[in-house]
């Protein structure tokens, strides 16, 4: 082998070494990564279990909500069709689950209002629509007092002058009582037709 040949390898060979060398540190900036993202998993993986409760109640949420939708829909469908009595709707309601419930797997449980309506025909249910029992009791009114017989009994009647009034007295009466009672003097006088 000639000397050029082999400085040719030995610089192929420290080519390779720093090559070898540049892939150990990628494969170690690597290994780090790996170990931070394996880190970084671990906390997401507990971050999201201690996301199960805050899951499990948005569902209890969601489900009372739901029920309450169903309910308020029902107590809709039940008055629209005079239905006032508590116990009744909630006769009705449980007839209903009961009906449901009774369904065969994968049956369409009916729509509430076209339940409600086949239980008018029903001969105990109906007695629910007739209006007998989901009137509601009426307060009893208050009895209004009668007016007396004679609205102006226990009154007096104004008494008549003891003699006829004349202007001599008229003006007498005047400077004795003052100006109200001759006013009233000066009624007397036209009643009588002296004046007018």
């Amino acid at each position: 082998m000639s000397d050029e040949t082999i400085e040719s390898l030995k610089a192929q060979i420290r080519g390779l070494s720093s090559e070898r060398d540049r892939y150990k540190a990628d494969a170690s900036s690597w290994q780090t990564k790996a170990t931070e993202a394996s880190s970084q998993i671990a906390t997401l993986q507990g971050q999201v279990t201690n996301l199960t409760p805050f899951q499990e109640q948005v569902s209890a949420l969601k489900a009372d909500i739901q029920r309450t939708n169903t309910r308020a829909d029902q107590e809709v469908a039940l008055a629209g069709m005079g239905i006032t009595s508590t116990r009744a709707r909630r006769l009705i309601r449980r007839e209903y689950t009961s009906e449901v419930a009774d369904l065969a797997d994968g049956a369409e449980a009916p729509k509430f209002g076209a339940f409600v309506e086949t239980l008018k025909a029903d001969t105990f249910f109906g007695n629910l629509f007739s209006g007998t029992a989901t009137e509601p009791a009426k307060p009893k009114e208050k009895e209004k007092r009668r007016p007396a017989a004679d609205p102006n009994g226990g009154t007096t009647t104004p008494r008549e002058p003891e003699k006829a009034l004349d202007l001599a007295s008229y003006n007498e009466r005047r400077n004795r009582i003052g100006i109200g009672a001759a006013r009233a003097s000066l009624e007397q006088l036209k009643k009588q037709g002296i004046i007018s």
